[in-house]
């Protein structure tokens, strides 16, 4: 009791004896959480959140009808998703989605622009580089572009840097809890109609690479099997028309040679309508494993027309502010009252 006394007083000595110190302290504070609150850049938050229903096929039983044609129908016996697991935040951060969000366009001033060179100009970096004499690298655009294989070495490096900035800054991308199907994707940047349309574009870029890796192999056997089929039926509609022209109506018994045309027709007719019905089978098989395979991706959450600007209120940072003067007051009396001990020591 006497010590925590001791203490008190000390602290009341040396706060009366540097009371302008610590009033100062407190001042440069107060003065320096408005300067942040004034010069800190505004947080625009575009938040979206999914969900994935996968789809499996339930075709192991009929799957061998199509090898017999030499047609594979995926997913049957497959277990596991290509966006199990933390997959899907990968795919999500990828270079090849995120870059082809960012040359998509947008309306920005009037004008139609890519989301790369939008964000180039409000984040200031094309002002960066103008100030730096970097001048070739401001005037670059990415206008007319939309696929990445168009860019020439200048402009992949700098959408690297955009890339790059966004993905590692700007982008959080994850799940509330693990074994949760919910993917939720945020971005903060200065600019809202970046932040609204970029974390919805993000989702549906990587819905449309997920369906088409995942439906590929079934979209080429139904493709397959069509042309077969199609094949197929101009052959037998061939031979329907040679059965008819060697179709003899009244012909003399006694001459068999003549009826030997239309027999081999004949033949060849129900050979290729035998095999014509198993390709259709297939067919219709394949087709029913593409619609079973296909992955519905249900939006839940898309960023509104209105976004606010997140940084934190005027209020919330001078009472910060204050708490850490206090703090800085605290610490430097400390520091007074330890110093006197150690000296009073010494002697």
């Amino acid at each position: 009791m006497n010590q925590s006394l001791k203490v008190f007083q000390d602290f009341k000595f040396f706060f009366k004896e540097k009371k302008k110190i610590c009033y100062w302290i407190l001042l440069l504070s107060f003065v320096a959480g408005g300067f942040y609150y004034f010069f800190q850049p505004s947080k625009y938050k575009g938040e979206a959140s999914f969900i994935l229903q996968e789809k499996s096929s339930s075709l192991s039983s009929l799957s061998g009808l199509a090898s017999q044609f030499g047609f594979d129908l995926p997913g049957v016996g497959i277990s596991g998703s290509l966006f199990s697991g933390d997959n899907i935040l990968e795919i999500l951060k990828s270079k090849k989605i995120v870059s082809e969000v960012l040359l998509s366009t947008i309306n920005s001033n009037g004008e139609k622009t890519t989301l790369a060179d939008h964000y180039l100009d409000f984040s200031g970096q094309r002002k960066k580089w103008i100030f730096f004499g970097k001048s070739d690298l401001a005037s670059v655009s990415f206008n007319g572009l939309s696929q990445y294989e168009d860019l020439n070495n200048l402009q992949d490096s700098i959408l690297q840097i955009v890339y790059s900035k966004i993905t590692r800054e700007k982008l959080v991308i994850g799940k509330e809890e693990k074994k949760n199907t919910i993917i939720h994707i945020t971005i903060n940047t200065k600019d809202p109609a970046f932040s609204a349309v970029f974390s919805q574009r993000l989702i549906e870029s990587a819905a449309k690479f997920y369906v088409q890796v995942k439906t590929d192999l079934s979209r080429k056997n139904v493709g397959k099997l069509e042309a077969r089929a199609d094949s197929i039926l101009g052959l037998l509609n061939a031979k329907t028309k040679v059965t008819s022209a060697t179709k003899e109506i009244d012909g003399n018994p006694a001459i068999k040679m003549m009826m030997i045309p239309n027999e081999l027709a004949s033949r060849d007719k129900t050979i290729l309508m035998t095999i014509y019905a198993e390709v259709v089978k297939n067919l219709e098989i394949a087709k029913i494993t593409l619609a079973q395979e296909t992955p519905a991706i249900q939006m839940l959450d898309v960023p509104g027309k209105s976004i606010y600007d997140n940084k934190p209120k005027l209020l919330e940072v001078i009472v910060g502010s204050i708490f850490l003067g206090l703090f800085a007051v605290l610490a430097y009396l400390a520091a007074l009252i330890v110093s006197r001990t150690y000296f009073t020591t010494e002697k």
